[in-house]
C-alpha cells in the first residue's frame, strides 16, 4: 500500500508540474509508461480485491486527467504521445500484475510450506 501511494503521488507531482525529480531524460515518454506501469501493478498488489476492470478505468481517466491539467498549466503542454504513453503503461502494469498473480506469488507461496 505504501509502495502505491509513493508512486501515485510522484505521478501527481511530477504530472502536474513540479519539476523536482532529478531526471535528465529526453525522451520523458518512458517515463510515463514505467510509472503506470509500476501504479497498475503496486495498485493491484495493494488493492487484490479490486476488479482489474476498475484498475485500468482509474488509471486510464488519471492518465487523462493529467495530461488535460498540463494544458492549464503555464509552461506545461498537453501531449497526446504522454496519454498514449501512459495507456501503454497501464496495460503493461496490468498484464505484469496478472502474470504475477497467477504465476509467481503461487510459487513463492508454495516454497514457503
Amino acid at each position: 500500500m505504501l509502495a502505491f501511494t509513493v508512486i501515485l503521488a510522484v505521478i501527481l507531482i511530477d504530472g502536474l508540474g513540479l519539476e523536482w525529480l532529478p531526471v535528465q531524460i529526453e525522451e520523458r515518454w518512458l517515463l510515463h509508461s514505467l510509472a503506470f506501469a509500476l501504479l497498475v501493478f503496486s495498485a493491484r498488489l495493494a488493492f487484490p480485491r479490486t476488479l482489474m476492470f476498475w484498475t485500468f478505468i482509474y488509471a486510464v481517466l488519471l492518465a487523462i486527467f493529467i495530461e488535460l491539467a498540463q494544458g492549464l498549466i503555464p509552461h506545461q503542454d498537453m501531449s497526446v504521445i504522454h496519454v498514449a504513453a501512459n495507456v501503454a503503461g497501464v496495460l503493461v502494469g496490468a498484464v505484469s500484475a496478472q502474470v504475477w498473480r497467477r504465476q509467481v506469488a503461487p510459487l513463492l507461496i508454495s516454497s514457503d510450506a
